[in-house]
This record gives structure tokens, C-alpha cells and sequence, in this order.
């Protein structure tokens, strides 16, 4: 006879399983117990057909010799496997309070060599990574170096149009720095371009006033645009 899909179901799963008409009822039991964690001896087993609600009991005087396949197995009918041990000596598989757990502290968890932080700690990845061009962004923007500020560098004042990488440009001569550039234009023609990093528009500025700085030597501040006509003698 042919394999039957059946539903299995007890107090603490439902699952489909294929069976076989072949096997005696002891056979079914053992194979049961480790999907409903009841021991066979003590398992009480129930088919239910369609939406019956009363169930035939599979169960014969000689279990080791009567198969399955005489009983009725309807294909996708229910098969509830109830636990007649005494309540207290029953599993309670939902009480999660109940169950025994592996736990490690924080500092036995990192001590390990075989955890997805291990891992992440050789590759450098996550909070191992070296920091990023995004790191050194934010530090620049915490120290005032932002988008629109007014600076000066020396004494050269100008506005901040451009806080960033800039790849056409040579790396940075020490790691920390990160290759991250601020480009400025300069209130008068004293830049060295327009903006431009190997022919690449990084920022909008006039012809000779624009000039890409390391983060260092820009100096942040309330610095007013000079009036190059003024005279130091006017009151």
C-alpha cells in the first residue's frame, strides 16, 4: 500500500507527516515520540476524518503485529496523539521559562572564537571596521567644517562649498585624515581652479577662486567678506 499523508497533532505541535500502512502500531508510536515528545507506552493515538468530532482510536490488543493499515487512513485526515502520563509529570514545551538555556556573559561571548563577533572582529567589519570617509565627514561637520560656513586659511577668507571625498585628488598623507577634502571658494581670485578635480565639477565656483583643503588647515568663523577698496584711514 501506498504512503499517506497524514496530519499529526498534539498538545504541543501539529505537523504533516507521510505514513505507512505498513508499519505495526508500536512502529508508529516509536516514530511519533520524537515529534510529539510523548513516550509510546504512554500515547493514545486518535484518527480523525474530515470534521468529525469524534475520532476512531488506533490501538489493538497485539500492537507489535497489527499495522496501521488496518485502520481507515483517509490521506490528510488527523492523527492526535494524546499524552495519558499524569499531569505532572507531563512536558510543558510552552512554559519557555521552563526550559533550560545556554548563556554566556558578555565577556565569556567575546572571549570566544567561534561567534558571528569573532568573525566581524577578523574581517573589520561593524564597529572593528577602521573608520570611514563617513567617520571623518562627521568630524569635520562636529568641528564647524560644514556646507556654507565661512572660513579662512591663512589669510584667505572664503565659504565652504564641499566637505567630502575627492578621489581625483592624491590620498591623504596619514590614514586619519581619510581622504577627505573641503573644497572653498575664496571671497577673491587667490583659489588655484574653479571647482574642478581632474576635470570632475565637484562644486560650483568662480574661475581662480576655489582650492580643495584638508579639514586641518580650515579655520572656521564669523569672517566677514573684506572690502578690498576700503582704507585703514577711513572711520
Amino acid at each position: 500500500m501506498a504512503d499517506v499523508n497524514l496530519f499529526v497533532s498534539s498538545a504541543n505541535a501539529t505537523t504533516e507527516r507521510r505514513i505507512s500502512p505498513g508499519w505495526t502500531i508500536a512502529q508508529l508510536k516509536a516514530k511519533l515520540e520524537p515529534i510529539c515528545g510523548v513516550p509510546p507506552v504512554w500515547q493514545q493515538l486518535e484518527l480523525f476524518v474530515g470534521a468529525a468530532q469524534e475520532g476512531v482510536r488506533i490501538e489493538a490488543a497485539d500492537e507489535d503485529r497489527t499495522t496501521v493499515g488496518a485502520f481507515e487512513l483517509v490521506p490528510y485526515a488527523r492523527l492526535h496523539v494524546a499524552d495519558l502520563r499524569p499531569a505532572s509529570e507531563q512536558l510543558d514545551l510552552t512554559d519557555v521559562a521552563a526550559v533550560d538555556k545556554f548563556e554566556l556573559t558578555d565577556a565569556e561571548y567575546a572571549a570566544r572564537s567561534d561567534t558571528v563577533l569573532a568573525w566581524k572582529r577578523q574581517q573589520k567589519l561593524g564597529r572593528f571596521a577602521a573608520p570611514g570617509a563617513a567617520h571623518f565627514a562627521a568630524e569635520a561637520a562636529a568641528g564647524g567644517v560644514v556646507v556654507g560656513a565661512r572660513c579662512r586659511t591663512g589669510d584667505r577668507r572664503g565659504t565652504v562649498r564641499y566637505v567630502g571625498r575627492v578621489p581625483e585628488l592624491p590620498r591623504a598623507p596619514v590614514p586619519e585624515d581619510d581622504d577627505i577634502w573641503v573644497g572653498v571658494e575664496f571671497d577673491e581670485p587667490v583659489g588655484r581652479g574653479d571647482g574642478r578635480a581632474g576635470g570632475r565639477r565637484v562644486y560650483a565656483c568662480r574661475p581662480s577662486h576655489g582650492s580643495f583643503l584638508r579639514p586641518g588647515a580650515v579655520e572656521i568663523g564669523d569672517f566677514a567678506e573684506e572690502d578690498p577698496f576700503a582704507s585703514d584711514d577711513e572711520l
